[in-house]
């Protein structure tokens, strides 16, 4: 996992684009990841693209955030498009979220409960 981004950081780019880079991981993994993802694109000043079905994740990281959907798609601030009411129309399934404080931070996470 980190020797691919390392390859790709090689050239000094600008944007890291990320395909489901934690896919097949497992949590700890998962977030190992991110933390690194976040890390090194605060470090060098990276702009990056991560493509994720994970909103946990998206509202982990991510500033901003796009869903993509059947003939639809919203885009803004990541806490602002992720949210209970657009889950199901974007994921198909029904969410519940809930905030709450760990190390100082206000973190929200989802559980996803039934199908639509």
């Amino acid at each position: 996992m980190k020797d691919r981004i390392a390859r790709a950081l090689i050239n000094e780019p600008k944007i890291l684009v990320l395909d489901e880079r934690e896919s097949h991981l497992d949590f700890r993994n998962q977030i190992r990841l991110l933390k690194l993802i976040q890390g090194v694109a605060a470090e060098q000043s990276i702009a990056c693209i991560l493509s994720t079905h994970y909103p946990n994740h998206a509202l982990r990281i991510a500033q901003r955030c796009f869903l993509l959907g059947e003939g639809d798609y919203i885009t803004g601030e990541t806490n602002r498009v992720m949210t209970d009411a657009n889950i199901p129309k974007f994921f198909g399934v029904l969410s519940h979220s809930v905030e709450f404080q760990y190390q100082g931070e206000t973190v929200t996470s989802f559980s996803f409960l039934d199908e639509v």
